[in-house]
């Protein structure tokens, strides 16, 4: 798929991949690992659907039955958010008199700020794609943003945000299409949905893939990534020694070291510096001291990796194949690990040692030029 342009697939294809890559096959988990690693998951699995498995909003071992249940959930608690958060102002009496603000429902606050801050942000998101110039679109993906950060205040929204939730959706939207018979958000009308054979054979791909519900399953999606470690990334709030945030632990446990001496840092920052201070150094000392000799603050560079998952070091192509081996890496190792996603800190090793003939004869400026072009100078050359 061009990472230029998205195109809808062709729906008799794709159902027969749904039964059978997913539907019909006790050995989806195993084959997730094959496509994952190989970068064939969009061609032999569909990605959304793959990626909402890995991420925990549907069991790999659950009924059909019970997947709809949990998506015609979340579908019906989507539009109670969207009515809470999102919710049109309205007047009543005269209007030329300025009429009367109707009273709004509790728990509905405006936030002008907020909203014009996530706006901003996306009329810079991936303008080379035709669909993020659409109103439409830039609505759906506001939409869920704004509600997330009104449901995580302590953090809110943060720059970055918007470019995860973009490559969500950039992912999802060509596997979606108009659903023209849907089932009612009760087990007995799913139970029924189900019996229906001819909708089983022909609709229910569609019923999984939705356009008029993708805000929704947007939404879920980010939410469960935001979960996996992604929000204490985005978290302004300095750490303190005490707090569990701060002692971090690394790929290597035995490295591990409480002998930080920054003073207040945030999450990300404590976990980009340990990620230099601990692992580069044991694996490349001799690049470690060169970057401590010209005293390059490797935090700047890691914060943007990390948090965006390296939507900006890579072409759209690969950031998806890298997503997939993040995903299913925490998938599977998440439970033995300390803290989720550390597959990416593996990604960030490797690309600092790609690179480490010229990062290791630069001076500081130079250093952050190639670290902040990788994908212009390294990757795509």
């Amino acid at each position: 798929m061009s990472s230029s342009q998205l195109k809808k697939n062709n729906i008799n294809q794709l159902s027969a991949i749904f039964k059978e890559k997913i539907l019909l096959n006790p050995y989806r988990v195993e084959d997730l690992k094959k496509y994952a690693i190989e970068g064939q998951l969009t061609k032999e699995y569909l990605r959304p659907i793959a990626w909402k498995i890995l991420l925990g909003i549907l069991p790999d071992t659950t009924s059909l039955r019970e997947w709809i249940e949990i998506i015609s959930n979340q579908r019906e608690e989507y539009k109670k958010k969207l009515k809470k958060f999102c919710k049109i102002k309205k007047f009543v009496g005269d209007p030329l008199g300025g009429g009367k603000k109707k009273k709004k429902s509790e728990g509905v606050v405006e936030d002008t700020d907020l909203k014009n801050l996530i706006n901003k942000d996306l009329d810079r998101t991936h303008q080379e794609i035709d669909l993020f110039l659409q109103n439409k679109i830039k609505n759906i993906l506001a939409n869920v943003l704004y509600i997330w950060a009104k449901e995580n205040s302590d953090v809110s929204y943060r720059q970055g945000m918007n470019e995860l939730l973009a490559i969500i959706f950039i992912v999802f939207y060509p596997f979606y299409f108009t659903c023209t018979r849907k089932p009612k958000n009760t087990k007995e009308d799913i139970v029924d949905f189900l019996k229906d054979m001819n909708l089983y054979k022909d609709d229910i791909y569609i019923y999984f893939h939705d356009e008029d519900e993708i805000q929704s399953d947007l939404f879920y999606t980010f939410e469960a990534l935001m979960k996996k470690g992604m929000t204490k990334l985005f978290d302004p709030h300095f750490l303190k020694k005490d707090d569990p945030g701060y002692k971090l632990y690394e790929i290597f446990p035995q490295m591990w070291k409480d002998d930080s001496n920054e003073t207040n840092p945030t999450y990300v920052y404590r976990r980009s510096s340990l990620l230099i201070k601990e692992k580069l150094k044991s694996l490349d000392n001799d690049l470690y001291t060169h970057f401590k000799k010209i005293d390059l603050n490797c935090e700047v560079f890691l914060q943007r990796y990390l948090r965006c998952i390296f939507c900006r070091e890579f072409n759209l192509d690969d950031v998806y194949i890298l997503w997939d081996l993040i995903f299913y890496d925490n998938y599977i190792n998440g439970k033995k690990q300390k803290y989720d996603f550390i597959y990416m800190e593996y990604i960030c090793i490797a690309m600092i040692f790609k690179i480490r003939d010229r990062l290791k004869d630069s001076d500081q400026n130079e250093c952050f030029s190639t670290l902040f072009n990788v994908i212009d100078l390294y990757f795509y050359s």
